[in-house]
C-alpha cells in the first residue's frame, strides 16, 4: 500500500480483472492468498470459508506450468500440448475448442495460470461465456484522455516548426542542427506539453507519490513514458529558450562554459523532436502490453502516430497556409480516418470477439460520441481545407487556427472512444456483468 501510487495500469494489463481500484484509498488493491496465513501455515480464508470444499491451494512447479502451456517452438498463445485436467481435459481437446484452459477466458501462455478447473461435464468445450454479448463501455479516464491528446499535439507542433525552420534555411551558422524552431509552433509545443503532464498527475490517486513513477523503468512501459516526457519537456524548454529569445545564442557563446552551452542550445530542437517520438513510442508500447485486442499494434499505432502526423499538418498551416498544406491534411485526415474505421467491419462477425463487441459499442452506446469525432474531422480536416483552397474563405491563418482546434476537439473524442470502446479480455461473468 505504500508503494502504489494509482496509475491503475495494474488494471488494464491484468486479463483476469483481479486489481480493483479503490478511490477512497487511491490505490489498487487485488488478492494476495492471504500470504500472512500461509506463513503461519494456514490455508488462505477463501478456502476455509468455503463450504463446499470447491477451493484447494496447492504448491506447483512453474517450470511444468511454462511447458505446458508455451510450445518450444513458438511464444504464440496455443494453450496445452498435452491437457493434464483429468475429466475437464477430455472435453477441453475436442475439436473446435480453441482455448484448452478454459473456454472463454484469456489464452493460458500470458500469464501462465496455475489454477486447475475440474468438471465432470462433458460439454465444457461447447460453453459461452454468459456476458460476451454484453455491451458495456470501459472507463473514459479522461486525464489519459488528455495527456494522450496533448503530448501528440505537441510533437505536431514541434515537428512542424522543426520542418520550417528548415524548409526556409534559418539554421544556426555554427552548428549543423537547426538552432531552433519557429517560436509560435515551440511556444505552443511547451504550453501543450506542460498541460499535458498538469492534467496526467488528475489520474494518479496518489499525485504527491507520482515522483516513484520512473522506478519500474526495467519492466514497466509507463516507468519509460514518465522518463521519457520528462527528458522531452526538458528539451523542448530547451527549444523554447533558443527560439523565442535569439540573444540566447549570443549569451552562450560569451558565457565561460561557451561551448557546452552554444552546443546545448544548437541541438535542442532535434533533441526534443527525438525524444518527443520516444514519448509517443512508448505511449503507444504502454497500451499494446495490455494484449487488449483493440489496443494492438495497428490500431494503436494509427491513433497516436496518426494524430501526431495530424496535428503537425494543422501546426504547418498556422505559419505557412499554402495549398499544398492545405492539401497535406487533407490526405492525412482522410488516411486516419478510414484506417481508424476497419475495426467496424467486426460488426457483423459470427463469434462474440473482442473487436465484435468494440464495433458494437461504437455504433450502439457510443454512437454520439463517434458521430461528434468523424464529423470534426471531416469538417476540421476535409471540409474546411476545401472552402480554403476553392477560396470560398480566406485561406489565412485564422482559418488554420480554426481547423487546428476542431482537429483537437476531434482527436479527443477519438481518444475518449480509445479508452471506452475497448472490450478488455476476462474470465467469464453473468449476464450483469
Amino acid at each position: 500500500d505504500d508503494q502504489c501510487i494509482g496509475c491503475q495500469y495494474c488494471v488494464m494489463k491484468c486479463p483476469y480483472d483481479v486489481p480493483k481500484y479503490s478511490e477512497r484509498l487511491g490505490i489498487v488493491r487485488k488478492c494476495d492468498l492471504c500470504h500472512q496465513r500461509l506463513a503461519e501455515g494456514e490455508a488462505p480464508a477463501c478456502v476455509q470459508a468455503c463450504p463446499n470444499g470447491a477451493i484447494k491451494i496447492t504448491v506447483v512447479n512453474r517450470d511444468d506450468i511454462a511447458r505446458k502451456y508455451r510450445q518450444p517452438e513458438t511464444t504464440e498463445a496455443r494453450g496445452f500440448a498435452e491437457p493434464d485436467f483429468g475429466e475437464l481435459a477430455a472435453s477441453l481437446s475436442e475439436p473446435g475448442c480453441t482455448n484448452r484452459f478454459l473456454p472463454g477466458s484469456p489464452e493460458p501462455a500470458y500469464t501462465l495460470p496455475t489454477t486447475r478447473f475440474k468438471s465432470r461435464n462433458p460439454q465444457v468445450a461447447a460453453l459461452h461465456a454468459a456476458n460476451e454479448a454484453v455491451l458495456k463501455p470501459e472507463h473514459a479516464h479522461w486525464p489519459l484522455v488528455f495527456l494522450l491528446v496533448l503530448s501528440q499535439l505537441s510533437v505536431g507542433l514541434l515537428l512542424a516548426g522543426g520542418l520550417l525552420t528548415i524548409g526556409t534555411g534559418q539554421t544556426d551558422a555554427a552548428a549543423p542542427p537547426p538552432a531552433a524552431g519557429h517560436p509560435v509552433l515551440v511556444f505552443g509545443a511547451a504550453m501543450a506539453m506542460a498541460l499535458a503532464l498538469g492534467l496526467a498527475t488528475l489520474h494518479l490517486g496518489r499525485p504527491l507519490k507520482a515522483w516513484r513513477a520512473f522506478l519500474g523503468w526495467r519492466r514497466s512501459w509507463f516507468s519509460r513514458e514518465a522518463i521519457a516526457f520528462g527528458g522531452y519537456m526538458g528539451a523542448l524548454a530547451l527549444t523554447a529558450l533558443a527560439a523565442g529569445f535569439p540573444p540566447m545564442m549570443q549569451l552562450a557563446a560569451d558565457s565561460p562554459a561557451n561551448g557546452f552551452a552554444v552546443t546545448a542550445l544548437a541541438w535542442s530542437l532535434p533533441l526534443a523532436l527525438a525524444l518527443g517520438a520516444v514519448s509517443i513510442f512508448c505511449s503507444f508500447m504502454l497500451y499494446v502490453d495490455t494484449r487488449r485486442e483493440f489496443w494492438a499494434a495497428y490500431p494503436t499505432g494509427v491513433r497516436f502516430f496518426g494524430s501526431t502526423l495530424l496535428f503537425a499538418a494543422g501546426g504547418w498551416l498556422l505559419v505557412d497556409p499554402s495549398p499544398n498544406g492545405w492539401l497535406t491534411l487533407i490526405a492525412v485526415a482522410l488516411t486516419k480516418l478510414l484506417l481508424e474505421s476497419t475495426v467496424l467491419r467486426h460488426h457483423n462477425a459470427p463469434d462474440w470477439t473482442p473487436l465484435k463487441r468494440t464495433a458494437r459499442l461504437i455504433l450502439g452506446p457510443l454512437r454520439p460520441i463517434a458521430g461528434f469525432r468523424v464529423t470534426a474531422l471531416l469538417f476540421a480536416g476535409v471540409a474546411f481545407p476545401l472552402l480554403g483552397l476553392l477560396g470560398m474563405v480566406p485561406p489565412d491563418s485564422g482559418l488554420a487556427a480554426l481547423v487546428l482546434s476542431g482537429l483537437v476537439a476531434g482527436e479527443l473524442a477519438e481518444r475518449h472512444l480509445f479508452f471506452t470502446a475497448v472490450s478488455p479480455t476476462q474470465m467469464p461473468k453473468g449476464i450483469s456483468a
